[in-house]
């Protein structure tokens, strides 16, 4: 079964993705008139890559979703393979963090706990 290609829907999630790819490039580097313009007038763009995945899911699950329980199946599927990668990249970066302290300050995060 060749799954059904939107054309317009993707055009609309590359121009989101590169947006989304230049509103974190510019979140460091704050500096000029011109890239406080861009950041304030490109944040439409998340709310356009948060439209087209609705968009798509809902075409792709809207005869398969049926009743609570799979809904509910679903959604403890979806959420493990999504936190499950992410924890391990969480401790893997802790590792390096505390390895490389130098490299991988973690913007924010803390080694200690307390």
């Amino acid at each position: 079964m060749e799954k059904e290609r939107f054309l317009d829907i993707d055009l609309l999630r590359a121009i989101s993705i590169l947006g989304v790819i230049v509103l974190h490039t510019l979140s460091y580097n704050l500096n000029s008139t011109i890239d406080n313009l861009l950041w304030n007038w490109l944040n439409f763009v998340v709310v356009g890559f948060v439209f087209c995945s609705g968009y798509v899911m809902v075409i792709r699950y809207k005869n398969t979703l049926t009743s609570i329980a799979v809904v509910t199946n679903w959604y403890k599927k979806r959420i493990l393979r999504l936190l499950l990668p992410f924890y391990y990249y969480l401790a893997a970066h802790y590792l390096l963090m505390s390895i490389f302290p130098k490299y991988f300050s973690g913007l924010g995060l803390k080694t200690d706990i307390g």
